[in-house]
C-alpha cells in the first residue's frame, strides 16, 4: 500500500480491501511505537542490512510486517555508532 494509494482512497471515498486497511493500521501503530521509543534514523540507514540480511525498508515492505523485529532494528540503530559501516547483527 503506497502513499499515493491512500490519497486516492481519501479523494475518491473508496473503501480499501480489509487486508490493505489492516496493513495501514499496523504501520500506523508501528510508527507510533517508533516515535514513543524515541528512535531516530537517517533515510540512508533504512536500506542498511541489519537483521538476517534485511534492512528496515525490507521489513516494512515485506508481505508480513513483524513489528517486534522492526522495533528491535530501530533500537539496534539507536545504540550503534553512525560511523559503523558493517552494522549487520545477525
Amino acid at each position: 500500500t503506497t502513499r499515493r494509494t491512500i490519497h486516492t482512497w481519501k479523494k475518491t471515498g473508496v473503501i480499501p480491501k480489509e487486508s490493505s486497511s489492516e496493513r495501514v493500521y499496523k504501520l500506523f501503530l508501528l510508527s507510533n511505537n517508533w516515535i514513543d521509543e524515541g528512535f531516530v534514523i537517517e533515510r540512508r540507514q533504512l536500506k542498511k542490512k541489519i537483521i538476517n540480511r534485511s534492512s528496515i525498508y525490507d521489513m516494512l515492505t515485506s508481505e508480513t510486517i513483524d513489528t517486534q523485529q522492526i522495533l528491535f532494528a530501530g533500537n539496534s540503530f539507536s545504540v550503534l555508532s553512525e560511523n559503523d559501516d558493517n552494522i549487520e547483527l545477525f
